[in-house]
């Protein structure tokens, strides 16, 4: 397939492409040697181009075209057999999804709920297999730029590819087929590649759900900031930065009117949602605060800390109205939450 469809101008492509890997232009041998001439060794012009001249064992190395043609030849064939192999790993999946939906639609023609529900199962299973170990097989095939197939992969897009008819084509194809496979199995409820969104450059330690727009997801994590994202586009709405160190709790108040964090800076803030301005900061805690929750009127904020307290703050005007010390001392406070009828905390 690779011949039939223009060799000189994949060849090209894949020139530029190793030309531009870091171990293109320095590869080294086994024992760690330069195979393209080593740094302080001077070459004579005289000698290299005349075989004849004494000390000069022809064939013995490799010119470097030659070389590069034939590292070329070597990463195109283990590239194009790598994909042929994943096309046909999806082909397989493809086939029995295909299998599956015709099987379930003739069930339930015929009324035949046995068969339909042993067959739902059964693509239950597949399923469960494909993402186990049918996509780690397919990105371990699809090693060559990791980071750009795994992300295409598990979002079924083609950013960062070359067209469908250069040297991703077989890639483009992989990922039609899993589109196709989604949209098949979405239809009988088995979320095969469900949608992600990179939402911190390190972990996430907290989300909360808008109460009025439920496709607006507030995030904290380990870079000390709190954003809020449309989860319609994946676009992030706002940012609010002011923490000093991890944010371990978010959420909104009742209304959506303010957004409150908590940090192991040890301090609460409360943010104006709208004009992302911090409203005030909550001081109290001598230890890192681990957990949070705003009670369902939106008056009161509960928190939990490694200082082994419960502390119980007033939302509008930043007021500590009682600590709890009900814990065994040195022990930290992991969880809080209000009651749903505000009588009480657990924690």
């Amino acid at each position: 397939d690779t011949r039939k469809q223009g060799d000189k101008t994949l060849g090209n492509q894949l020139l530029e492409r190793l030309a531009r890997a870091p171990d293109a232009r320095t590869p080294m041998s086994a024992n760690g040697a330069q195979q393209f001439g080593r740094p302080n060794e001077r070459h004579d012009d005289n000698r290299s181009m005349n075989p004849g001249s004494a000390g000069h064992n022809v064939g013995s190395e490799p010119s470097e075209p030659a070389t590069k043609r034939q590292q070329i030849v070597n990463y195109t064939r283990k590239r194009t057999l790598s994909l042929i192999w994943a096309n046909k790993l999806v082909d397989h999946y493809l086939n029995c999804g295909c299998m599956f939906v015709a099987v379930v639609a003739i069930a339930e023609l015929c009324e035949d709920l046995p068969r339909y529900e042993e067959t739902l199962e059964q693509m239950h299973q597949v399923v469960g297999h494909l993402v186990r170990n049918g996509m780690p097989l397919l990105e371990r095939l699809l090693e060559f730029e990791p980071r750009i197939t795994a992300f295409n992969l598990q979002n079924l897009t083609f950013q960062h590819l070359s067209s469908p008819g250069g040297p991703d084509r077989l890639v483009h194809c992989a990922v039609h087929k899993l589109r196709v496979l989604h949209h098949l199995w979405s239809a009988f409820d088995f979320q095969l590649l469900p949608r992600s969104i990179a939402v911190c450059t390190g972990s996430v330690r907290s989300l909360a759900l808008s109460n009025i727009d439920g496709e607006l997801l507030m995030t904290a994590g380990d870079d000390n900031l709190v954003r809020i994202w449309d989860l319609r586009t994946g676009k992030c709405m706002a940012l609010y930065a002011g923490h000093k160190s991890i944010v371990s709790w978010c959420g909104f108040t009742p209304d959506d009117m303010y957004v409150v964090s908590a940090s192991f800076d040890s301090t609460i803030k409360i943010w104006d949602s709208r004009s992302g301005r911090c409203r005030c900061t909550l001081n109290g805690h001598t230890d890192s605060i681990l957990d949070a929750d705003i009670s369902a009127n939106g008056k009161l904020i509960a928190s939990a800390s490694m200082d082994g307290t419960v502390r119980l703050w007033g939302l509008h005007n930043a007021t500590c109205y009682r600590i709890f010390c009900g814990h065994q001392p040195d022990s930290w406070v992991k969880c809080v939450v209000f009651l749903l009828d505000g009588s009480g905390i657990l924690s």
